[in-house]
């Protein structure tokens, strides 16, 4: 898929390793690292699916539009994107690595 970013910090992080441990701690930054790679190695939403290990997910409520993969289920850190030409184009934005916890049901 073709990736866009929204800053350019979460640009730059998928870049440069340093930066990713940086901005999301060591463990973190690599897992970050690894879901770019994986997304842009993807060609359809499909395949993203497919591979539950990232958990993809449509999100809900105010956030409706936005989908998400787990970087780390058990802190709730998720890699929040969007995909601008819907879920059947090529394009993906992602949007920001999101660790706000979220109780279920809400």
């Amino acid at each position: 898929m073709d990736i866009l970013f929204r800053t350019k910090d979460l640009r730059e992080e998928a870049l440069d390793e340093r930066k990713a441990r940086t901005a999301h701690g060591k463990a973190m930054g690599r897992k970050y690292l690894k879901a770019v790679q994986f997304l842009e190695a993807c060609s359809t939403v499909q395949e993203i699916r497919r591979v539950r290990t990232w958990r993809f997910h449509a999100l809900k409520g105010t956030l409706e539009g936005y989908y998400a993969i787990d970087l780390n289920r058990k802190k709730g850190v998720r890699l929040r994107m969007s995909f601008p030409e819907g879920l059947g184009g090529k394009l993906l934005c992602i949007e920001m690595v999101d660790t706000t916890h979220h109780k279920k049901g809400s």
